[in-house]
């Protein structure tokens, strides 16, 4: 069980809690992971793994991994003016079928931040059951 799936194009934020849109998928398996809302919906019960990598350029984003309604993870990074940067986290998590697990910008970051992709580099997000 596994999935990956990436950003093709800038995603802009619609501010604090924007759930992150990885619009193509790469591996899918069951189809669990839905690249119109974000969200991947856990087919089986178990150990998780899910790693997320996002790409900024001259700016600064906190994005977290939320189960449902529980924070597992949360990266935060800030690109000085001119670099190109990338932030990633991993967690591994017990899940259960049914589980909505997502990865969204932090609640308190009132800007609109925008995550740059382009074919030097791309966002990210993945999980698979150990």
């Amino acid at each position: 069980i596994a999935f990956y799936a990436y950003m093709t194009k800038n995603f802009q934020s619609k501010g604090p809690s924007t759930t992150l849109i990885f619009d193509k998928t790469h591996t899918n398996v069951y189809n669990s992971y839905n690249n119109k809302t974000g969200v991947y919906t856990v087919p089986k019960s178990g150990i998780y793994v899910f790693n997320w990598m996002i790409r900024e350029y001259k700016s600064q984003h906190s994005v977290e991994l939320v189960r449902n309604s529980e924070v597992l993870g949360a990266t935060f990074k800030r690109a000085e003016e001119f670099d190109d940067d990338v932030v990633s986290g991993t967690v591994v998590s017990e899940v259960r079928e049914g589980d909505s697990v997502f990865l969204r910008t932090h609640p308190q970051e009132g800007s609109k931040q925008i995550i740059h992709n382009n074919l030097h580099g791309r966002s990210s997000y993945s999980g698979w059951r150990l």
